[in-house]
């Protein structure tokens, strides 16, 4: 959980690398160690930003607006200079090309324009929910219309992550709807009575176009067979998502016609009570997976 901003790596280190990139702001060029050649067909553009941290191999960027393709918004981005993990502070203001290639999307080039000692620095991100935490009885409405309500699931474990159906960006509210078709698709293979015990939501919380039809619609990408048992998308009709997506952290307003938003998952214990809260992109099913036989269940009913 990180409530403010902290260094990371060792000072000394920092401050010669920085200085070197500070003049490789002014026109030099960072060579990215590792990269892997984009293909014909990616698309590139200028981006600007605040790191907010460094998470593993992504650096999570307080952006500027992306002209001719998103809005600001705060994300993690894989990067393909290497350097930058150990040597990148939270408040230091980078510049760097994304690049958009098919599925994928990371950021190269990259160089420090500003470092963080003395100046603007990024915003603190908010705490997270702690385990045991209950969720209120939250009424929904799902891809068929029809109400449900959060204590609906209380003898199950719930995993939910919140998403809207135009969002642009592959890495973003696409990746979490292509996680949760690989968990759903799993569990029912490999263990259908975890299967039976989980419960998957994707909330959206677009209430200007994400009605149930649109839900529906977007639904059976995932579930061609139009069968939602195990797995309801919820549409954002009446703002009536905003509550449990504030509840559980998610920060979003609308600009033009995008969202700007963080990424929330959450895995909710039978019970209704919070179990885990993954940041960002980088779970993975195989992680929910064993996080959700490692929850304490209670036993069977006679």
């Amino acid at each position: 959980m990180m409530t403010g901003l902290r260094r990371i790596g060792g000072q000394a280190l920092r401050h010669r690398l920085v200085g070197a990139c500070l003049l490789l702001g002014l026109g030099w060029t960072v060579a990215a160690c590792g990269d892997r050649p984009a293909g014909p067909n990616a698309n590139r553009f200028d981006l600007t930003g605040v790191v907010v941290r460094v998470e593993g191999d992504r650096i999570v960027l307080a952006h500027d607006a992306i002209e001719g393709f998103m809005d600001a918004m705060v994300m993690p981005f894989e990067t393909r200079d290497d350097w930058a993990l150990t040597v990148l502070t939270p408040g230091d203001r980078v510049q760097a090309t994304l690049v958009v290639d098919g599925g994928r999307a990371w950021i190269e080039g990259l160089v420090i324009t500003q470092a963080a000692d003395g100046h603007d620095h990024a915003p603190a991100m908010p705490d997270l929910l702690a385990e045991g935490t209950e969720v209120p009885d939250f009424t929904l409405v799902n891809q068929d219309g029809e109400s449900v309500s959060m204590h609906d699931y209380a003898d199950r474990a719930v995993l939910l992550t919140f998403i809207y159906t135009r969002c642009p960006l592959p890495d973003f509210c696409p990746l979490m709807s292509l996680n949760f078709m690989s968990l759903d698709q799993q569990l029912r293979r490999d263990d259908p009575e975890l299967a039976a015990r989980t419960q998957l939501l994707s909330i959206s919380f677009d209430s200007t176009y994400d009605s149930p039809e649109v839900m529906r619609q977007y639904a059976r990408q995932f579930r061609p067979d139009g069968r939602f048992d195990g797995w309801e998308f919820i549409a954002a009709t009446d703002g009536q998502a905003a509550p449990a997506a504030e509840f559980f952290g998610l920060e979003f307003w609308e600009d033009t016609d995008q969202w700007v938003h963080n990424l929330r998952t959450v895995l909710i214990g039978p019970g209704s009570r919070v179990a885990k809260v993954y940041l960002g992109n980088a779970w993975t099913p195989a992680q929910v997976i064993d996080d959700l036989r490692a929850i304490d269940w209670p036993p069977a009913q006679p």
